[in-house]
């Protein structure tokens, strides 16, 4: 997601300083052009951030990260929806520790070979609280049974992670110091990526980067999207986890969470920075929505295939291709929504 979950109570209350210096400093780009898509609406929680395909129970579900982003103290869910029929409910979560807070933002599933587990970075009380962790469940076909929660003084502000098959995962931390305006806008390279392995052990994988929001790991390589960078970054994977040889794959504004189909990489993007801002404070403010299709091998360029000036659709983080659906998440709204979509 854009600027992290929330901006802190400071920043809050900084908010028309904040405005007006994007405003100067970071001019809304050009929407580009892409055939329209006809969808329909799939109605969620709030704030479905984020999506994972489970294949675990005989049939195709997504699993939805939901939170309202816009007013933090309620805690979230994790929705099963069915992507054929729109059916959709809450996945109860069995075995979580007394006083647990489960304010989910990104997360993956692995299919191990004993269980299929999903591991869902989750946050504190407050935006600005320093807590932060994974917390790992093992999926069932209705309920989610709570395993563990890895965290680090290392999270700063975690946003995305991708499990690998053995367990370990990496993880973004957007920002270095979370709610920070001067990472976001002056574009400082603060932030980093990390490793976990899965035994215990962390530490950081990459680094110097601008809100680097979104990771996936693709055998070896490991993508990031660097959103205050505007840059799709692929590393090589080494079998420590270590990570080296970082080249440019892609360049558009505002980069959000990577899916992968295929040969192919889908990545939303926002295109007003002053547009999400005030989207975020206020759901009738439209932010606009892009979804890019990426060559995963670096051939080629990047294509809009979804464009949406937020009238209809605000502000998506998420887009996932399932058949001849491209299934968008909207990180405010309480739906995602449905596009006929034929690559």
């Amino acid at each position: 997601m854009l600027f992290g979950l929330d901006f802190s109570f400071t920043v809050r209350r900084s908010l028309g300083l904040a405005v007006t210096l994007f405003a100067t400093l970071h001019c809304a780009s050009a929407l580009p052009e892409a055939p329209p898509l006809t969808c329909h609406a799939v109605p969620v929680g709030p704030g479905p951030e984020d999506m994972a395909l489970d294949f675990s129970v005989g049939r195709t579900r997504l699993l939805v990260s939901t939170h309202d982003r816009r007013n933090w103290t309620p805690q979230g869910d994790i929705y099963a929806v069915d992507p054929e029929t729109g059916a959709a409910q809450v996945l109860p979560r069995r075995g979580e520790p007394a006083g647990f807070e489960f304010r989910p933002h990104g997360m993956d599933i692995r299919r191990g070979p004993d269980a299929v587990r999903l591991y869902v970075i989750v946050h504190d009380k407050t935006p600005e609280g320093p807590w932060h962790g994974v917390a790992a469940y093992r999926v069932l076909p209705d309920a989610l049974e709570y395993e563990t929660t890895h965290t680090s003084e290392l999270l700063s502000s975690p946003n995305d992670l991708a499990v690998a098959e053995d367990g370990s995962f990496y993880i973004t931390n957007d920002q270095a110091s979370r709610g920070s305006l001067f990472e976001l806008m002056f574009r400082l390279k603060r932030a980093n990526v990390l490793f976990f392995d899965g035994r215990g052990a962390w530490r950081i994988a990459a680094e110097e980067l601008a809100f680097p929001n979104s990771v996936l790991i693709d055998g070896e390589h490991v993508f990031v999207s660097s959103t205050r960078e505007d840059r799709l970054y692929r590393y090589r994977r080494a079998p420590d986890g270590s990570l080296s040889e970082r080249e440019t794959i892609a360049e558009f504004k505002g980069q959000d969470n990577i899916m992968r189909d295929g040969d192919w990489l889908y990545i939303p993007a926002h295109y007003s920075d002053l547009d999400f801002m005030r989207h975020k404070s206020d759901d009738a403010h439209p932010s606009p929505s892009v979804v890019f299709r990426v060559p995963r091998t670096g051939g080629g360029e990047a294509r809009a295939i979804f464009v949406d000036s937020g009238e209809q659709i605000s502000a998506v983080a998420t887009a996932i291709v399932w058949q001849r659906r491209l299934i968008l998440a909207p990180v405010f709204q309480s739906k995602l929504y449905s596009c006929e979509y034929a690559p």
